[in-house]
């Protein structure tokens, strides 16, 4: 099937990553897709993102039920009876996928989760960051730290993939759209709606440009009101 504008641009950007590597090592003369631009997005939308209701009902049905496995072709970590305290992590931090599989509890204080980026545990800006704590954050951290008792990662160890269909499935039970990725939308148009400025949104979510951000700008308390309501033609 046809991929999407977003996904090319990404697959590009990596490839032309791996040009100029090449290029670096001498292994090839130059980087011969250099220059090529991306498709352009024909579609401009708002994010998806759950109100509180909606992830209130996101965590009731959090629990893998008997057979998913076998019906959904889901390699669910059978050790995890309850995935509501890794859905709470993540709409409370704005963490990526990754960025919650690599943290590590030697990166977490009773203040702040800390986002490293290393060369085996890269952040998709490359750059560090740090998440303060909020009550809900703290709470779902504390109910991990009982589920991975002993271990060095936060989160129960299993494949990506897995983790974005134990969602979807959640998402099904809930009667809801949207994917995974959908938690960290949650994190950062919360902020917004509460007022907090764009660019300590952009920070707390390690976007690497401000025009990621500015995808949530709509939902800022009077966004554009209080500019319209100066005319008066």
């Amino acid at each position: 099937r046809k991929a999407k504008a977003e996904t090319i641009a990404k697959e590009l950007r990596t490839l032309q990553a791996l040009m100029n590597r090449a290029v670096f090592l001498e292994v090839i003369d130059r980087n011969r897709v250099r220059g090529i631009q991306p498709p352009k997005r024909l579609d401009s939308r708002p994010p998806r993102w759950y109100t509180a209701a909606e992830l209130e009902k996101i965590y009731k049905n959090a629990k893998p039920l008997p057979g998913d496995e076998q019906v959904k072709g889901l390699p669910i970590n059978s050790s995890v009876e309850d995935y509501a305290p890794i859905w709470r992590l993540l709409a409370n931090t704005g963490l990526r996928r990754t960025e919650a599989q690599q943290l590590r509890w030697a990166d977490v204080t009773d203040k702040v989760i800390r986002v490293l980026s290393s060369e085996g545990a890269r952040t998709k800006s490359g750059k560090w960051r740090q998440v303060p704590l909020s009550d809900g954050a703290s709470a779902a951290l504390a109910a991990l730290k009982r589920m991975t008792k002993g271990k060095v990662h936060v989160l129960p160890r299993m494949h990506a993939g897995s983790l974005s269909r134990a969602f979807s499935s959640a998402l099904e039970r809930a009667k809801l759209d949207g994917s995974l990725h959908c938690l960290r939308h949650t994190f950062c148009a919360h902020l917004v709606t509460a007022g907090v400025p764009l660019r300590t949104v952009q920070v707390l979510a390690g976007h690497a440009s401000t025009s990621t951000t500015e995808r949530y700008a709509h939902l800022a308390p009077d966004y554009l009101a209080d500019s319209v309501a100066r005319l008066s033609l």
